[in-house]
C-alpha cells in the first residue's frame, strides 16, 4: 500500500527541480559576474527623419560615454534615404538640459554636417560633436535643421551617476578599450578599504551616510577600438584609460589619430593604465616597446626610467580643519573644505598602512599625467585578475588629487559652490567701492539734510526743498553711475594664472590656465578658442534659479574653431574659467654649454615670449639662473645653488598667490547637506604645481628636477584668452620645460 505522503513529496521534488532549471542561480561571491555596460539602449538610437511625410534622412546617434563633467562625444552617422543629386548641409543642435525648480535651461551646441553629392543610402557620413556637459546633466534635446527649418526635434534622457548617487563620487570614471567587460569587484572593494578611504578622505566623505560605492562599480565602460574619438578633449570626462600593450600597438598601426588623442589627454593630466606585461618577451623589453609608443626620447626608453612604488611614496592620510569656530569654541572638523583663506592643514594622524604583497606595477610621469604599466594579462578579467591588495597599492600611489576629476581640476561643475572664485578677481574691478560709497553717502546725507536746510532757511526759500532734494538725489545717482562706468571701463580685462608643461623633446605642450574676466561691454563676437582647448566654467555660488535663467543659457558653435557665441561672458559680471590645452608645439629653449666656460650655460630663447626669470637644472643636477632674456636672444646662465634659486622663484609666486579681496561676498550654498562638496582650486593640478615654486626642493618629484627648466614670463604664448580685445592685468605665467 502506497503512502499517502509519497505523492506530495515527489511533487515537491519535481517542482524544486523545475524552479532550479528555470531561475538562474545568483552570482557566486568568489567569481562575481559584471553586468554588461557596453551599450545603453537609451543612449544609442536610430532616427528616421521625414520631411512632409517622406523619409529623407536616416541617422544614428551614439551618446554612450561615462557620466562625468567634461566634453562628451556625440557620435552621429547620417545617410540619405536616396542618392543625393547635390551637396546638402544639415545643422545639428544639441540642447543640454539641467532640470532645476521645474524649469529647463542649459547649453546649446551647434555643428554643421556636410553630405556631398552622390552619397548613396548605404553610405554613412560620420561626425563627432564634442559637448561640454556638467556632472548633473539629465537630458538633451536633438534638433536637426535643414534650409533654416527644424525637420526633427526629439528629447532623450539619461541618469548620470553623479546626480542622485553621491556615494560613488569617489569612484573613478574608467574607459576600458577592448571587447571583454571588466570585473570591478576587487577594485571596488579596494576603494572601500579603510586605508584608501583615509587617503581619499574628502572624496569619500559622502560614503558615511550613503554607504560605500556599489560593487561592481558602475563607472567603468568598455569600448571597441574602432569607436574611439579622435580629439583629445573628448576624453576629458574620463579619469583613466585602461588598455593592453598589444592593443595599444594596434592603435599605433591602424588608428594613430586615436592614439595621439589619448596621449595628448594623458599629457594634460590624465591617467593611462597599460597592462599585459607577462608575455613571452622580458618585462624590460616590453617597457621599451611601451616607451616607443609613448614617443619618449631614446635616452628614456630603458626600464630604469620607470619607478617601482615604495611604502615611503604613499601619501599620508588627509586631515583638514576650518578656521571658523564652532559653537563649542572648537575647530569644525570635517571633510568639506572652505575657501583657501579659511582652510588650514593639520598634521596627519599617522602614516598610511602599507597594503600586503607586491605592487605589481611601475609608473612614470608623462607631462602632467601618469602612465602605469601593470603586470598580468588583464587585471580586470580572467584567472590572473588583480586582487584587492594590488588595487590598494595602485589607488594609494596615484592618489585622489590625480585620479578623481573634481580633485584633479579643483572645481565643481554641479550645483555646488566654488569658494576659491573670490580669491582670483581682477584687483579693483567687479566689486562695489565700499569706502568711496560710504564717503559719498555721508556727504550726500549731510548736504541734503542740514546744509540744504540751513542754506534755504538763510535765503528764505524753504519751499524749494521739494525741488532740491530730488534734484540732488538724481545728480548723485548720475555721478555714481558715471564713476562706476569710468572706473571699470568699457573694454575686456582678464587676469590669468597659467602653467605650461613643455616637453620640447616630443614637441608637446600642456597648458592649464585660470582666467578671470571682467567686460565693460560683452564682446560682440563672443569668445573664440581653438578646438584643442577644454573650457570649464567656475561658478562662485551654487546654482540658483536666477543663475540658470541668466548665466546657464549658453551657445557653443563648432565651426573652424570653438566659438562661444552667447552667454559665456556677460557685461559687468566677474566671470572665471579653467582652460586646459594640449597640442603640438615648436617652441623651445635651446640650452648648451657655453664655449670655453664650465660654470655657465648658453641659452637661446625660442619660447615666443620674453623671459623675466629662468632657472635651469642640468641632467647632472647643477643649478643655473639668468634674468631678462629677450625673444630670440641668447644669454648666459650662471652656476648657482638651490638656496639662491628658492627665493628667486618663490618670491614672485608668493606675491601672486590668489587672495580674497576686501568686500568679497561669502559663497552661497543651496544644499544644507554633505551630499556634494564645493570645488577646491588650491588642490588642482594647476595650483599643486605652482605651489612647488614657493617651497622648492631638490628631491624626487621636484618641479625643477634634473633636465628641466622653470621660466617666469609676462605672458604665455600657449594661453588663449578667447578675444583679441582682452587686456591682461596682474597675471602670473610659468613655463616648465623638459630638455
Amino acid at each position: 500500500m502506497k503512502s499517502t505522503r509519497s505523492l506530495p513529496v515527489g511533487f515537491g521534488i519535481v517542482l524544486v527541480a523545475l524552479v532550479g532549471a528555470i531561475v538562474p542561480p545568483g552570482p557566486c561571491l568568489a567569481q562575481p559576474v559584471m553586468p554588461r555596460r557596453q551599450v545603453n539602449p537609451s543612449l544609442v538610437f536610430p532616427l528616421n527623419i521625414a520631411v512632409r511625410n517622406v523619409v529623407r534622412w536616416n541617422m544614428q546617434v551614439d551618446a554612450n560615454w561615462p557620466d562625468n563633467a567634461g566634453y562628451r562625444p556625440f557620435r552621429i552617422s547620417v545617410s540619405p534615404a536616396k542618392t543625393l543629386q547635390a551637396d546638402c548641409r544639415l545643422t545639428v543642435v544639441l540642447r543640454i538640459v539641467q532640470r532645476r525648480w521645474g524649469s529647463r535651461y542649459g547649453l546649446s551646441v551647434v555643428q554643421e554636417i556636410e553630405i556631398p553629392a552622390g552619397t548613396a543610402p548605404n553610405e554613412q557620413v560620420k561626425t563627432t560633436i564634442s559637448v561640454p556637459v556638467r556632472a548633473d546633466t539629465q537630458a538633451y534635446r536633438l534638433e536637426i535643421v535643414e534650409d533654416g527649418e527644424v525637420i526633427s526635434s526629439t528629447q532623450h534622457n539619461w541618469n548620470p551617476l553623479a546626480a542622485g548617487q553621491p556615494s560613488i563620487e569617489g569612484s573613478p570614471r574608467v574607459l576600458v578599450i577592448g571587447s571583454a567587460d571588466p570585473n570591478t569587484w576587487k577594485i571596488g572593494q579596494a576603494l572601500q578599504a579603510n586605508e584608501v578611504q583615509n587617503v581619499y578622505q574628502r572624496s569619500s566623505a559622502t560614503w558615511s551616510s550613503h554607504g560605500p560605492p556599489p560593487v561592481p562599480l558602475q563607472t567603468f565602460m568598455t569600448i571597441a577600438p574602432k569607436e574611439l574619438p579622435r580629439q583629445w578633449i573628448d576624453y576629458t570626462c574620463l579619469d583613466v584609460v585602461c588598455v593592453s600593450l598589444d592593443r595599444l600597438k594596434g592603435l599605433a598601426k591602424d588608428q594613430p589619430d586615436a592614439l595621439a588623442a589619448i596621449l595628448a589627454w594623458t599629457t594634460a593630466g590624465g591617467n593611462l593604465w597599460v597592462y599585459g606585461f607577462d608575455g613571452q618577451k622580458k618585462p624590460d623589453e616590453r617597457l621599451d616597446d611601451l616607451a616607443k609608443l609613448l614617443n619618449l626620447p631614446p635616452t628614456e626608453q630603458p626600464a630604469q626610467s620607470w619607478t617601482t612604488p615604495a611604502a615611503s611614496d604613499l601619501p599620508p592620510p588627509r586631515a583638514e580643519i576650518w578656521s571658523n569656530q564652532s559653537s563649542m569654541g572648537q575647530p569644525n572638523m570635517g571633510p568639506r573644505p572652505n575657501s583657501r583663506s579659511a582652510r588650514q592643514r593639520v598634521s596627519p594622524p599617522g602614516p598610511t598602512p602599507v597594503p600586503k604583497g607586491k605592487p605589481g606595477f611601475v609608473f612614470r610621469h608623462y607631462g602632467l599625467g601618469m602612465v602605469v604599466a601593470m603586470d598580468g594579462p588583464n587585471p580586470l578579467s580572467g584567472r590572473k585578475a588583480w586582487d584587492t591588495d594590488r588595487w590598494k597599492w595602485l589607488l594609494l600611489t596615484v592618489g585622489p588629487d590625480r585620479l578623481l576629476w573634481r580633485d584633479r581640476h579643483g572645481l565643481s561643475t554641479t550645483t555646488e559652490a566654488n569658494p576659491d572664485f573670490w580669491d582670483f578677481l581682477i584687483p579693483g574691478v567687479g566689486l562695489a567701492p565700499v569706502t568711496e560709497f560710504r564717503i559719498l553717502i555721508t556727504l550726500f546725507v549731510l548736504f541734503i539734510g542740514p546744509v540744504n536746510y540751513y542754506l534755504l532757511r538763510k535765503w528764505k526759500r524753504l519751499h524749494l526743498m521739494v525741488l532740491t532734494v530730488p534734484i540732488s538725489a538724481a545728480v548723485v545717482v548720475v555721478f555714481v553711475f558715471a564713476y562706476a562706468l569710468l572706473a571699470d571701463g568699457l573694454g575686456t580685462r582678464v587676469r590669468a594664472w597659467s602653467l605650461t608643461w613643455l616637453d620640447q623633446r616630443r614637441g608637446e605642450a600642456a597648458t592649464w590656465a585660470r582666467l578671470s574676466y571682467y567686460a565693460g561691454l560683452t564682446p560682440s563676437d563672443g569668445l573664440r578658442f581653438s578646438e584643442n582647448v577644454a573650457i570649464y566654467p567656475i561658478r562662485p555660488n551654487a546654482s540658483s534659479r536666477r543663475d540658470l535663467r541668466r548665466n546657464e543659457r549658453r551657445e557653443l558653435v563648432w565651426d573652424e574653431n570653438q566659438h562661444l557665441a552667447r552667454g559665456w561672458l556677460n557685461a559687468r559680471t566677474p566671470t572665471q574659467y579653467l582652460t586646459v590645452r594640449s597640442a603640438p608645439t615648436s617652441r623651445r629653449l635651446v640650452i648648451g654649454p657655453s664655449p670655453g666656460l664650465t660654470d655657465e650655460l648658453e641659452v637661446t630663447n625660442e619660447l615666443g615670449v620674453q623671459i623675466d626669470r629662468l632657472a635651469i637644472r642640468s641632467k647632472e643636477g647643477k643649478y643655473y639662473w639668468v634674468a631678462n632674456v629677450g625673444l630670440g636672444k641668447t644669454a648666459r646662465a650662471t652656476l648657482t645653488d638651490l638656496k639662491q634659486i628658492k627665493p628667486w622663484l618663490g618670491e614672485p609666486a608668493t606675491a601672486n598667490l590668489p587672495v580674497s579681496p576686501l568686500g568679497a561676498p561669502a559663497p552661497i550654498r543651496y544644499y544644507d547637506s554633505d551630499l556634494l562638496e564645493p570645488g577646491v582650486m588650491a588642490d588642482s593640478i594647476l595650483e599643486n604645481n605652482l605651489s612647488q615654486l614657493r617651497g622648492l626642493r631638490s628631491g624626487k618629484g621636484s618641479i625643477l628636477a634634473p633636465g628641466r627648466f622653470v621660466a617666469l614670463v609676462p605672458a604665455s604664448p600657449e594661453v588663449e584668452l578667447g578675444t583679441d580685445a582682452a587686456r591682461e592685468e596682474d597675471s602670473f605665467h610659468v613655463i616648465v620645460g623638459e630638455w
